[in-house]
């Protein structure tokens, strides 16, 4: 595991579990710990928890996170905000239980996730056709051990999507990337007018805009009198002042830039969404199922 990988390195690890937010910042501020593994989500919450408490990031000695869990790190805006609110750098990294905890990370250059193809060997599949895609197409990860003698996976599917490189990354490494990291899961996408998107395109569109908190939901129902199905995208303002027409006309010209449609919009008060401090689970899906 990150766990006993960071020990053997020599690091002095505080294994202190997402449920324990408070926790998590008293640690930062003594002894003071220098890096985080997180989810970004949970890094954001940690964020939150310090601002609440009057703690600056030029207060705490950390300096390095490392994401991973969900899509997040290598979207612009949220990985923007990690960097700032906790003034770190903040880098992608990658790992399935079946395959490895870590099995890929992003360097300095922040280029992509680096695959530790020395053991595993990386392909990226069109799920239509089963065949392999070509350099920079988008399809599902599917991983092979190489040097694995306890209980190898051969072709695994992980129904993550990705894309894949073989181009020299600036830092000197040859290794296969996946630029852009892990771009959402196959099984996440939606389907609404036409349109084919995934939560982290909502994500990247929530979070570029700092009026809006960090949070947001993605509530699937349908409309009780036409039986079509509608899309809320819920999300929390940071200022009243925002929860106005024209504000949410100029995201929702953003979702359809990003999305190719225009969900509905539904900004709440801070505090109202419930923080996510495991994996994020972010779509709602209430529709009537079908007989």
């Amino acid at each position: 595991s990150s766990h006993y990988a960071a020990k053997a390195m020599g690091c002095f690890v505080l294994p202190i579990g997402a449920s324990m937010a408070e926790r998590q910042v008293d640690y930062l501020v003594n002894p003071g710990s220098t890096v985080l593994l997180s989810t970004p989500s949970f890094a954001l919450y940690i964020a939150e928890r310090m601002n609440q408490r009057g703690i600056d990031p030029s207060d705490i000695p950390l300096r390095i996170g490392c994401f991973g869990g969900e899509a997040g790190a290598e979207i612009a805006p949220t990985r923007k905000k990690i960097q700032t609110r906790l003034g770190i750098e903040a880098y992608d990294y990658f790992g399935l239980a079946e395959i490895g905890p870590t099995c890929s990370s992003e360097c300095e250059e922040k280029a992509g996730l680096h695959w530790v193809e020395d053991h595993l060997l990386v392909e990226i599949i069109d799920p239509d056709t089963n065949k392999r895609c070509d350099p920079g197409e988008t399809g599902v990860l599917v991983l092979t051990h190489l040097t694995k003698e306890a209980v190898p996976m051969l072709r695994y599917w992980s129904d993550d999507l990705a894309r894949l490189t073989t181009e020299k990354c600036a830092c000197g490494r040859t290794h296969a990337r996946s630029e852009g990291g892990i771009l959402g899961r196959a099984d996440d996408m939606i389907i609404y007018k036409g349109a084919n998107f995934y939560p982290v395109q909502v994500e990247k569109v929530i979070r570029s805009f700092e009026e809006l908190g960090d949070e947001f939901r993605i509530r699937l129902s349908t409309d009780e009198k036409t039986g079509i199905d509608v899309i809320t995208v819920i999300a929390e303002y940071k200022t009243k002042e925002v929860d106005n027409v024209e504000f949410k006309n100029k995201v929702k010209r953003a979702f359809r830039e990003e999305l190719e449609v225009t969900p509905e919009l539904d900004l709440v008060e801070p505090g109202t969404l419930e923080r996510t401090m495991f994996k994020a689970k972010r779509v709602e899906d209430k529709r009537v199922k079908a007989d």
